[in-house]
């Protein structure tokens, strides 16, 4: 895709998104004016131009709280700048990347800000986890298309939980590849992968991750090392997906020990209610999960023939 854009010496250039990768794409992504106005739009938010100020996605209701798109002094790359009062009623400002932005939509967090929730989960996206969160806004918002990835197709009575992982991990695979060609693993950290499935309840994104590992639809390539306080570091396990053979070798290994779920991976708790919240468009999941190990046993039964009942 050949988009026109200004550059930090105001001199618009035509570039080809399509012939980029790296850094050199989600650097010209981020400086493409067409892009910053596209990325908000995606995260629910509309604006007449570039210039024009908006209110802020941050905000909680009645606070008041502006925001516009700035454009960097140095590197030109776009991003939000919100400014609310105090109550010395000197305003206070602050900026937000559009890579934090995009996530704390897909994960839920603005939701959750916009409907005043406490302590909305808002963690913060590092550099290099940006540039794929940036990847996969340029996909959503028909910027770039992603290459395709040699994945297998999950067996017709995989959990819910599996599926909704699976194919999670299926788009993150394909960003990374379209970030770097031939990265053919993926990291499945437990807060990034709940962030990344769309904010779905730890618990559910962890048995999915299970199941899928236990089935030999992912297999683990390099074996990370986990955080410690007061260490640096903490690298993620990668994983990659596994091929036709090792998906039935696995698999025929999971079924002689008897692999059912327990009610560890599916305990009885109350279903979220963000699938009223159309801005989430993950949300709609909530009410196909189990919410027991007795509704998954129902469901089997009802689904033993290899269909799906909705």
């Amino acid at each position: 895709m050949i988009v026109t854009h200004d550059t930090p010496d105001c001199k618009a250039l035509a570039v080809d998104f399509d012939s980029l990768t790296g850094v050199e794409l989600t650097t010209a992504l981020l400086r493409s004016n067409n892009f910053a106005l596209a990325a908000l739009g995606v995260c629910g938010v509309e604006i007449p131009s570039l210039g024009a100020k908006f209110t802020s996605p941050y905000g909680r209701p009645g606070g008041g709280e502006t925001a516009y798109l700035l454009a960097g002094e140095k590197d030109g790359r776009y991003l939000l700048r919100c400014w609310r009062s105090r109550p010395d009623d000197d305003p206070e400002s602050y900026s937000i990347m559009l890579s934090q932005l995009y996530r704390d939509y897909v994960s839920g967090c603005l939701h959750d800000v916009k409907t005043g929730r406490d302590n909305p989960i808002r963690r913060k996206v590092g550099k290099v986890e940006g540039a794929i969160w940036i990847i996969r806004l340029a996909k959503e918002a028909g910027f770039i298309k992603l290459p395709i990835v040699d994945s297998q197709v999950l067996e017709a009575n995989a959990p819910r939980a599996a599926r909704f992982v699976y194919e999670a991990s299926e788009l993150l695979s394909r960003c990374r590849l379209r970030y770097k060609a031939g990265n053919s693993t993926f990291p499945a950290a437990r807060r990034f992968l709940v962030d990344w499935t769309g904010g779905i309840p730890e618990s559910e994104a962890l048995s999915g991750k299970r199941w899928l590992v236990a089935h030999g639809y992912w297999r683990v390539e390099t074996v990370g090392q986990q955080y410690q306080e007061g260490k640096a570091g903490g690298m993620p396990t990668l994983y990659r997906f596994g091929g036709s053979k090792e998906v039935q070798q696995v698999g025929r290994a999971a079924e002689r020990k008897e692999d059912t779920p327990t009610r560890e991976d599916y305990p009885t708790r109350p279903v979220p209610d963000r699938d009223e919240y159309v801005g989430n468009q993950d949300g709609k999941l909530y009410k196909y999960l189990d919410n027991s190990l007795e509704e998954y046993k129902e469901r089997m039964k009802r689904e033993g023939a290899g269909g799906e009942s909705e």
